[in-house]
């Protein structure tokens, strides 16, 4: 046996002990990075989400007054209609006019009959 050889592949305990603790301090440095960098995309997310439920708040507000103006101008047409069916008048609707079927009647016929034509056979003969 070669003494270099020997002594490379003799390691005491202590130099065991020492090349543990460095490669358990370089796991711990990769992890703490990992954990860093894990807390930054956390923290970007939760920012993201933040925004967009302020979006949604917003959002809803505008849906609601949408909603709100939806229901009075249907409360509006119910009463104009209520009062039509009760056998009056309604001012807003007889202020737009007769409607267009209840004009005038036409003086001619806009399809006129037309004759029979031949088929394109008929007249190659």
């Amino acid at each position: 046996m070669d003494p270099d050889s020997a002594g490379r592949h003799a390691t005491t305990p202590l130099q065991r002990l020492v090349e543990q603790l460095e490669r358990l301090g370089e796991l711990s440095e990769t992890l703490t990075f990992r954990v860093v960098e894990l807390e930054e995309r956390l923290a970007a997310q939760q920012a993201r989400i933040e925004a967009t439920s302020e979006g949604l708040r917003s959002g809803d507000d505008q849906l609601e007054e949408r909603l709100g103006a939806s229901e009075r101008r249907l409360a509006r047409v119910e009463s104009l209609l209520r009062r039509f069916d009760s056998g009056g008048r309604s001012p807003q609707l007889e202020a737009l006019g007769p409607p267009a079927l209840q004009q005038e009647p036409l003086e001619r016929d806009p399809f006129p009959e037309e004759g029979e034509q031949p088929f394109m056979d008929e007249r190659a003969a």
